[in-house]
């Protein structure tokens, strides 16, 4: 089956096209790495990671009595 990488994985690159046995171009298409070659590649967009906000929650600190 002709396959062509979808992800980059393993040093393979994307839009590569290889001619791979059935039973492990079916485990990697349902994994979403690659796809038929038959079939036009599809174009992702990647969105940018936004800012983020997070929470630091400091417990409060126990202190021992003087003796």
């Amino acid at each position: 089956m002709k396959i062509r990488i979808a992800k980059a994985f393993n040093g393979y690159k994307v839009g590569q096209v290889f001619d791979w046995g059935d039973g492990m171009a079916r485990v990697m298409v349902a994994r979403g790495l690659v796809v038929p070659a038959d079939e036009k590649p599809v174009e992702r967009a990647v969105a940018p990671d936004g800012d983020l906000e997070r929470a630091v929650v400091n417990p409060p600190v126990k202190r021992r009595k003087a003796q």
